[in-house]
């Protein structure tokens, strides 16, 4: 097993051509030693034989120096477990290209870290495939940087879980955009928190779902 030092010796090359066996053969500690141009050459392959132990051990900005290419190969299973603080190492770039099925696996633990800049990339399959749960646990800001596309996309049962708090991050223009449905979605609660404004942006057709 290759200790930190021999691994921080390795090059960019070399880290490219590893195998997902002798990744897993890695320890955790000389994962972490890994600089950002060695992780960047990670492959999909190995990026997929990672260990959940592995990918919990991985820096934030370790995690925003993977290549986009390889993080097709991340596991949904390794998605759960990343912590807020890693996921805010995240760039927008990254969460672009991730699927739907590894955006809705991501933990809602992971989901606070999420970027308001990352979350604006979302397009409406990734916000459609969002938990309840990761919903729930979104801040104003981060509601009120899903992009009016991505919006489009949420689901009427992830619409009703939003909060008085959540609601209130919502610009005019994602008020503007909001369908029948989902106007209809919110709840009681929520609606508290809509401010004249707000319920300004719905055109008149919407009002009436309220």
């Amino acid at each position: 097993m290759l200790s930190s030092v021999q691994v921080k010796g390795l090059s960019t090359g070399q880290i490219f051509g590893l195998t997902s066996v002798q990744m897993v053969g890695m320890s955790t500690v000389a994962l972490r030693a890994l600089s950002s141009g060695q992780v960047g050459a990670m492959t999909s392959m190995v990026l997929g034989g990672l260990t959940t132990e592995q990918v919990s051990a991985l820096t934030s900005v370790q995690l925003g120096s993977l290549s986009t290419v390889a993080l097709v190969g991340f596991e949904t299973a390794d998605l759960a477990v990343l912590s807020s603080v890693q996921v805010r190492g995240m760039v927008s770039d990254q969460v672009r290209v991730l699927r739907t099925e590894q955006i809705g696996a991501i933990g809602h633990e992971g989901m606070r870290g999420l970027g308001t800049k990352s979350i604006g990339v979302l397009d409406s399959s990734q916000v459609g495939s969002l938990t309840t749960l990761q919903v729930s646990v979104l801040s104003s800001a981060q509601v009120g940087a899903i992009g009016t596309g991505g919006l489009l996309g949420m689901e009427s049962a992830d619409v009703s879980v939003l909060s008085s708090v959540q609601v209130s991050g919502l610009t005019g223009a994602q008020m503007g955009v909001l369908g029948s449905v989902q106007v209809g979605a919110l709840s009681t609660g929520a609606l508290a928190g809509l401010k004249s404004g707000q319920i300004g942006s719905l055109t008149t057709a919407r009002m009436g779902y309220l």
